[in-house]
């Protein structure tokens, strides 16, 4: 729910507080009363998503730290146009992940021809975007899927431009589960998987390009190449002309999606050059109840090996449980025959790069013998039941939807790139152990931290990026950042993700994931219990009328420091015959604590020096 702003607030519970003192307004009292806690959980009017649809959207969201507080609200700008992902056809208990971003992949979709004719040759910004899942009946109704039916564990995005090159990738090595899934169906659905596509750039050698490209009128002349996919390289490079052929959109990208804002302050973008087709990437889990039966929209049937009940509010796929369909062969290393590798022990460990955190914690998800779920058991096509359980045959089709805000790319905007930091690092998810007997239930927290110099532990985790995947293209004058979002993303149970710079003690950003409060068989979408289905951002801004503070400044020497809160509550009970007993102590599995963040250039005052 969203909140009056905190001034009116204020005024309101003032002018209830006189009234109630007064013996004579007993009645009136009582009325204000339940009027103010209306109003408190009131959310903002909505508007018709489309013609066809049955939902609205809302017309603002939240954001952690405007400079009206708590419950401020941030609405998206400019003209928009929405993009349609291929049809996925898929079953109970099934991963789509595929995360395909070739301009010639069967997912990627040409984006509206009045929009590549209009931008033919031109910039347009990107000043925000929606996302939904929906499905559309046979009379052309589109409605929304609630997330305990089709979730969302995570999605990743590319837009391309007209000039855009292929990805250069090395070690490309996958495989889909043809048969099992959306991918042998329709033949849409078939590509690496998050995970491969992960190592893949990380291990890429991105070639840079031989032409220079303009400086900005009155910057000293630049002896820079320019990158494959264009892009700034500091911040006296003119917007428009180093305009990106293509942008990453992987922010705020999990179950919580819907609901946060994934907008920018004024005069601030994603630029792309002659943008003409839209390649998603998408890891999705079917979860919905076929039965009719479910309270909770998700279906019951889960594998013994599962951390949380099939009764729940969640539903306990969502965590990707290693159910017996997997032949896990912890001498070999491999899931199904196919050889995996942990991130737990990485080079550098424990200096600027990061700590190794999960190795010292010994963490049940850094090694064979004890991996019982995550995304190693969530590869394209897997099922994630047992072998003695039937899959139900019923199909559902589910699109994903994306809502572009945009503009004239040749106004007064700034570019915006991504950097990217994560709590586990290299391993890029952890297990939350459970907290010993007899802790007092608000004392049931597990915390991971984790921290690091910028220009180490910082990278842009984005295949576009001007100097690759996984490093972050920083001025040579020793000039820094400057943080325009951030947009935390965390799994089921977190509690609260942080933000910190450990030379200045200052909290860049606080957030904390709001929570769905209905239970209902299905049409509860963007209110359901027990997920979290927002997560407010931290937003920075230079207009006034945007209400933001000023955009925090990180230099490449600063030390900086997440911690992430997870509630470390026993999902299952100990003596719960259908369980695994060797998942009792375990909470959560591969949960993930990341901050997925846009920034611009810091332009040097006339003083600066490294």
């Amino acid at each position: 729910a969203t909140l009056a702003p905190a001034k009116v607030r204020s005024r309101y519970h003032d002018i209830i507080s006189m009234v109630c003192l007064a013996s004579s307004c007993r009645f009136l009292c009582s009325w204000l009363v339940t009027w103010q806690v209306l109003v408190a959980r009131a959310k903002p009017l909505g508007k018709k998503a489309c013609d066809s649809c049955d939902y609205e959207l809302p017309v603002s969201y939240s954001i952690a730290n405007g400079l009206r507080g708590s419950g401020q609200q941030a609405s998206y700008r400019g003209e928009w146009f929405d993009v349609y992902s291929k049809p996925i056809h898929t079953r109970y208990g099934e991963v789509v992940n595929v995360f395909n971003f070739d301009r010639h992949a069967p997912s990627t979709v040409p984006l509206p021809p009045e929009i590549v004719a209009r931008f033919n040759g031109s910039v347009m910004a990107i000043t925000g975007f929606e996302t939904n899942i929906v499905e559309i009946d046979e009379k052309g109704v589109e409605r929304l899927v609630p997330c305990t039916a089709m979730y969302n564990h995570h999605w990743s995005h590319m837009m391309l431009g007209a000039s855009a090159p292929p990805l250069e990738i090395q070690d490309l090595e996958y495989y889909d589960y043809v048969g099992a899934g959306a991918a042998s169906r329709d033949g849409d659905w078939v590509g690496p998987s998050h995970q491969a596509l992960h190592k893949a750039f990380s291990l890429a050698s991105t070639r840079r390009a031989a032409a220079s490209f303009p400086a900005a009128p009155g910057a000293e002349p630049r002896r820079h190449k320019q990158p494959r996919f264009g892009g700034a390289l500091d911040w006296s490079d003119d917007p428009v002309a180093t305009a990106p052929t293509a942008q990453f959109f992987s922010e705020g990208n999990g179950n919580e999606h819907r609901l946060s804002f994934h907008g920018y302050a004024r005069g601030f973008a994603q630029l792309i050059h002659s943008p003409v087709a839209f390649a998603p990437g998408i890891m999705f889990i079917n979860t919905k109840d076929v039965t009719g039966t479910s309270r909770t929209g998700h279906g019951s049937l889960i594998p013994r090996v599962a951390v949380a009940a099939g009764d729940v509010e969640y539903s306990a796929l969502l965590e990707c449980p290693c159910g017996t369909r997997r032949k896990m062969d912890a001498a070999a290393q491999t899931i199904d025959g196919k050889k995996v590798g942990f991130g737990c022990d990485f080079p550098g460990e424990d200096t600027g790069v990061g700590l190794a955190t999960m190795k010292h914690q010994n963490n049940t998800a850094c090694h064979m013998e004890t991996l019982h779920g995550g995304s190693k058991c969530c590869e394209n096509g897997m099922v994630l039941l047992d072998e003695d359980q039937e899959q139900p045959a019923a199909m559902s089709t589910f699109y994903y939807k994306q809502r572009f805000y945009f503009d004239d790319g040749s106004k007064d905007y700034t570019n915006l790139f991504r950097v990217y930091w994560q709590a586990e690092l290299k391993n890029n998810e952890y297990d939350v152990p459970v907290c010993p007997p007899g802790t007092p239930p608000e004392q049931c927290v597990f915390v991971m931290t984790n921290q690091g110099i910028a220009k180490e532990t910082l990278w842009p985790a984005d295949p576009s990026a001007p100097k690759g995947w996984d490093k972050l293209a920083w001025p040579e004058d020793g000039t820094g950042i400057q943080l325009i979002y951030a947009g935390g993303h965390c799994h089921v149970g977190c509690l609260s993700l942080d933000l910190i710079n450990l030379d200045t003690g200052a909290t860049i950003c606080h957030q904390e994931p709001v929570m769905g409060t209905r239970v209902s068989p299905g049409d509860n979408a963007m209110d359901e219990a027990g997920y979290s289905v927002s997560i407010p951002p931290c937003e920075w801004g230079t207009d006034p009328r945007d209400e933001l503070p000023p955009p925090v400044v990180i230099r490449p020497n600063d030390r900086l420091q997440i911690i992430a809160r997870y509630n470390a509550t026993r999902m299952r009970p100990r003596d719960d015959a259908a369980a695994d007993p060797r998942t009792v102590d375990i909470a959560h599995y591969a949960v993930m604590s990341m901050y997925q963040m846009r920034a611009a250039f810091e332009r040097p005052s006339p003083d600066f020096h490294v």
